[in-house]
């Protein structure tokens, strides 16, 4: 994180491929503060790190089926 961020970037998926290096590229800037979301967190966290952001890279989502059968 940067120290005088002035605006903050929230980043759904942040542990993923594309979030992993979205987040790499995100905290070379020295105006923003990432916020990472993630499968760890609670979802009831995610409203209010809505709230808190400029801006929202929504990247989560599941491309993998839980049953193969289907």
């Amino acid at each position: 994180m940067n120290s005088n961020p002035s605006k903050k970037i929230l980043v759904t998926g942040a542990n993923g491929f594309i979030g992993k290096n979205l987040i790499i590229h995100l905290n070379e800037l020295t105006d923003t503060e990432v916020i990472c979301f993630g499968r760890n967190n609670n979802n009831d966290e995610l409203i209010s790190l809505i709230n808190k952001s400029a801006f929202v890279f929504h990247l989560a989502g599941e491309n993998r089926p839980k049953d193969i059968s289907a």
